[in-house]
Formats: C-alpha cells, structure tokens, sequence
C-alpha cells in the first residue's frame, strides 16, 4: 500500500513539475540528484564511523557518486577524533543548495 502511495505522489510531483515547464522539470530532476547525493553522503559518513570504506561493497556505490565533492573538502577540513568530517560538510552545502533551489 505505500507503495502504491509513493509511486502515486512521484506521479503527481511530475506533473506539477511538467507544468512548470522546462524549468520545472530540471528543477525536479536536479532536487533529485541532489536527494541522491545526500543519500550516498549519509551512507559514506556512516559506513565512515562503521569501518565499511570506499573498498567495501556496500559503499562503493556511495564513494563513487560523492569522491568528487569530497576530495577538495577534504584538502581544506582537516580530521578530528579519527572522523572525517568533510561528508558532514558536503552534506551541510547540499542542503543549502537545495533550499536555494
């Protein structure tokens, strides 16, 4: 059943956004990358703290995706109590992208 609600809703968000035109829809494709990426971040920040690294199978996919934006975050914000913070900090920006989308 909430599936079918999920699937539902992606139905009507699309729509809206189609009639938006072709703003609409970029800005709905873009939030949705950008809701990708803030997915892989949460998942390589906590496979991070969990031992799971970028040579992990589970997390792979997470490195893949976020090692572009991660790598010059990384250079300037150094690494405090053994965590690296810079997926926290990429994660912050992302938001604030997406707000101002």
């Amino acid at each position: 059943m909430w599936l079918a609600k999920g699937v539902v809703g992606v139905l009507y968000e699309m729509r809206y956004a189609a009639e938006g035109g072709v703003f609409g829809v970029a800005s709905y494709l873009l939030n949705g990358v950008i809701d990708i990426l803030i997915l892989a971040l949460i998942v390589r920040f906590f496979g991070g703290l969990l031992g799971a690294f970028q040579f992990n199978r589970w997390t792979r996919w997470a490195y893949v995706l976020t090692n572009w934006m991660i790598d010059p975050i990384a250079k300037v914000l150094p690494t405090y109590a053994n965590v690296d913070w810079s997926p926290l900090a990429a994660f912050v920006l992302l938001l604030i992208v997406k707000a101002i989308l």
